[in-house]
């Protein structure tokens, strides 16, 4: 059975009005914002479930005031010292 395009705006309208609090009489605005979504998407995600991007699912988080830590391979920049 395939997915018609009002099965998916059903579909989104239905959990916009879920996140919203299941409120009354704004049935016609989360049809519209189901409609707005689902127009502005590429046409290769209107068809497929969201996807999380590899690169940004690899990219080290860093808590705000570090550092994040140099690659290994990475040399380091600066002074160096040698003892003798």
């Amino acid at each position: 059975m395939s997915v018609t395009d009002h099965d998916k705006l059903s579909l989104r309208a239905f959990q916009i009005w879920e996140a919203a609090g299941r409120p009354a009489g704004r049935d016609l605005e989360h049809w519209l914002q189901a409609e707005l979504e689902l127009s502005i998407l590429p046409e290769s995600q209107k068809t497929k479930p969201s996807r999380v991007k590899k690169a940004a699912a690899e990219k080290p988080v860093v808590a705000k005031g570090e550092k994040a830590a140099p690659k290994a391979d990475a040399p380091r920049r600066g002074k160096t010292t040698k003892k003798a």
